[in-house]
């Protein structure tokens, strides 16, 4: 088979000359000896003449060339290599039994919570007051602003009722995560569903569903170090003493997978 004469000028650029131009623009541009980052048409252009591809060509025909598969050569998004969590599937149907339970329990005094953490939102003030919408006109804000720090957001939804609670701190302490947690606590049992924040795995080793007194936590403590390899301190024996001879359970979410926690949906 032979393709039928087309009218106009021949392409000057073959097919192959075409893809060999765009795996060009998919490799590092140092791995050419470029002391760039990222690939410009200049540079692809000037390096597909270096390499032989093409006899000549010009940046302008090497941006037709990309337009075709529009490959992302001046930008870069980041990317998490996460690893498997060996034990995604029991994890995952530990948080999904604890939310199938939830209205069961719930019924039974006892509720669900999902908790999750929010840090470093800013705290901006805009300089000038936002301009409200007029005829012909959508509200307008000001650009610039003045930072008052940053701040940290714990929030908690009851499963069964889908009641939500917020605390808004500067800090996510141990002390601001058990302060959060005293509110809730008016049941005589509750479950927590919850993500691997390092104050969240400190509090489900050693005192999750465990704690029945001071001195059972304190000897929990002593001898305990949960699997993070977070050793319990004094510290937490204060920070949860509101919490002590609750009865309560933790669930975490599997590594890398903190969307199965309800309040981030």
């Amino acid at each position: 088979m032979a393709d039928a004469p087309r009218p106009g000028t021949p392409a000057i650029y073959s097919a192959e000359d075409a893809c060999t131009t765009i795996a060009l623009a998919c490799e590092d541009p140092c791995d050419s000896g470029r002391a760039i980052t990222h690939w410009t048409q200049r540079e692809l252009a000037a390096e597909a003449i270096k390499r032989g591809i093409v006899p000549a060509i010009s940046q302008r025909s090497v941006g037709r060339i990309l337009k075709r598969c529009r490959p992302q050569t001046p930008s870069c998004a980041g990317w998490l290599d996460a690893k498997p969590d060996p034990q995604f599937a029991e994890k995952c149907h530990d948080i999904c039994q604890t939310y199938r339970l939830a209205p069961e329990r719930a019924a039974a005094g006892i509720p669900t919570f999902s908790i999750d953490e929010m840090t470093g939102i800013q705290a901006l003030e805009r300089i000038a007051p936002t301009l409200p919408v007029r005829p012909g006109r959508v509200e307008r804000r000001e650009f610039e602003y003045t930072r008052h720090g940053t701040c940290t957001l714990i929030a908690s939804f009851n499963v069964a009722t889908g009641a939500a609670s917020a605390d808004i701190g500067e800090t996510r302490t141990e002390e601001d995560f058990a302060a959060h947690l005293v509110a809730p606590v008016q049941q005589p049992r509750m479950h927590l569903a919850m993500g691997n924040l390092n104050t969240h795995l400190r509090v489900g080793g050693p005192l999750g569903g465990r704690a029945q007194s001071a001195s059972a936590l304190k000897a929990i403590i002593s001898a305990a170090k949960d699997a993070a390899g977070f050793y319990a301190t004094p510290r937490l024996i204060r920070c949860f003493s509101a919490i002590l001879n609750i009865p309560w359970g933790s669930n975490f979410t599997p590594k890398h997978a903190s969307w199965l926690n309800q309040i981030e949906i």
